[in-house]
């Protein structure tokens, strides 16, 4: 089994992080306007607790997203476009806690 070069991982993982920032974008956009409609002259702080909610939400998609395709076949998307593949020491597939451990 041959390691991936750090080219390979920055370019698989910029793939990634473009995947990842289009929906948190989305995400963000959202709850931004949520919160703009919710708080619109800004003293009731709702905004801000908003924004804090799309923020965990956009945490919780990112650890999804890697977390998902490092357990079910080891390949995020950027992975399988550079044809690399994330396993254990032993050429097995992570678990949901080694897959977290590594995010």
């Amino acid at each position: 089994m041959t390691k991936a070069t750090f080219l390979e991982r920055a370019i698989a993982y910029i793939i990634d992080v473009v995947i990842v920032g289009i929906v948190g974008g989305i995400v963000g956009g959202v709850f931004g306007f949520i919160g703009g409609m919710v708080d619109s002259d800004g003293s009731s702080g709702m905004a801000a607790i908003i924004s804090s909610i799309g923020s965990i939400i956009n945490l919780v998609i990112t650890i999804g997203y890697f977390g998902y395709f490092w357990t079910t076949t080891g390949q995020t998307v950027g992975n399988m476009v550079m044809k690399i593949k994330v396993v254990k020491t032993d050429g097995s597939i992570l678990t949901w806690g080694g897959a977290i451990l590594r995010y």
